[in-house]
């Protein structure tokens, strides 16, 4: 489930380029949170059971629910500030270490244990999903800028990630907790279109695209949070790290981009950290 979330999210990073250009960030979110929401309603409606455990579950995992969206929210805001004003390659890989902030409180609070293998492949992709998000160095005089909003993004992902497949999940379900994901950050971020008066709906020559990257978003966070129901929430995070890799070589495939020597070893580095993860 980690590795077909990364697939998944490596694929909608890919297109957001494109679909950002074409309409805005702000009108490509809520896009893409409207597709994943009325897909997500549409699965409860169909399967009575998994609304029977969401109305069934207590208020503090509904709680817990609700906490984990502030944080992925609030870490979704944090990275687009980090990358408006700070250098992509120095960003990016900061980003990356929100698996390594969701590993160390399993660690530490969860009590999770790993084998010397699985342990192994943690420590190498931890390390290579950074090197694969570097880009090539650019001259455009950009220092330090962004590393704290980087920084910030981390924690706010790792926490929430984490709170998420500790607690609300195993308490409301995986498809629920999408639907709470999805109808939340609607409701933040639709009216930010209303006050700056911009045209919610997309242009007709972008739907394709917006379709397209509303899949591939959803099947990331979706496979995601059937992952974490399994309980592995320290394997699946970290392997959901793997869409760094996927974008690149999405790139170079696709748009016959060149991988840098960093990103060209991270990518070895993630491969073998995959392989040692599945012992």
């Amino acid at each position: 489930m980690g590795l077909l979330a990364a697939l998944g999210w490596g694929a909608a990073d890919y297109l957001a380029g494109s679909t950002a250009k074409l309409i805005g960030i702000r009108r490509t979110a809520v896009f893409t949170q409207s597709m994943g929401w009325l897909a997500v309603t549409l699965v409860l409606i169909a399967m009575p059971s998994l609304r029977g455990k969401a109305c069934a579950a207590s208020a503090s995992g509904w709680s817990y629910g609700v906490l984990a969206v502030a944080f992925n929210l609030a870490g979704s805001m944090s990275l687009l500030r980090a990358f408006s004003i700070g250098r992509a390659s120095l960003v990016a890989p900061l980003i990356t270490t929100y698996a390594a902030v969701t590993a160390c409180l399993g660690l530490a609070i969860s009590g999770d244990r790993l084998s010397g293998f699985r342990l192994a492949g943690l420590v190498i992709c931890l390390i290579g999903a950074p090197l694969a998000a570097v880009a090539p160095s650019r001259q455009d005089g950009l220092g330090a800028d962004g590393v704290g909003y980087a920084v910030l993004t981390a924690l706010c992902f790792g926490v929430g990630f984490w709170i998420q497949g500790k607690f609300s999940v195993p308490a409301i379900g995986a498809t629920p907790m999408l639907w709470l994901f999805f109808g939340i950050g609607i409701l933040v971020l639709a009216p930010t279109l209303a006050l700056r008066r911009d045209r919610i709906l997309p242009h007709r020559n972008a739907l394709p695209l917006l379709v397209l990257q509303s899949l591939c978003n959803l099947m990331g966070y979706g496979t995601f949070a059937v992952g974490l129901a399994t309980g592995a929430i320290t394997v699946v995070t970290v392997l959901s790290t793997f869409a760094a890799a996927v974008t690149a070589i999405f790139g170079l495939v696709l748009r016959r981009e060149r991988l840098s020597r960093p990103q060209t070893a991270g990518v070895s580095a993630i491969l073998i950290g995959a392989a040692l993860l599945a012992v």
